[in-house]
């Protein structure tokens, strides 16, 4: 479940802040 939050923002992922929003994003939407 993490890797595909990380997968469905690959570029979220390369930003530190951002990565966390959208990450917090998938985890509800999921």
């Amino acid at each position: 479940q993490y890797k595909a939050k990380v997968e469905a923002i690959p570029g979220a992922v390369i930003k530190t802040g951002a990565f966390s929003a959208a990450m917090t994003v998938i985890v509800t939407y999921n």
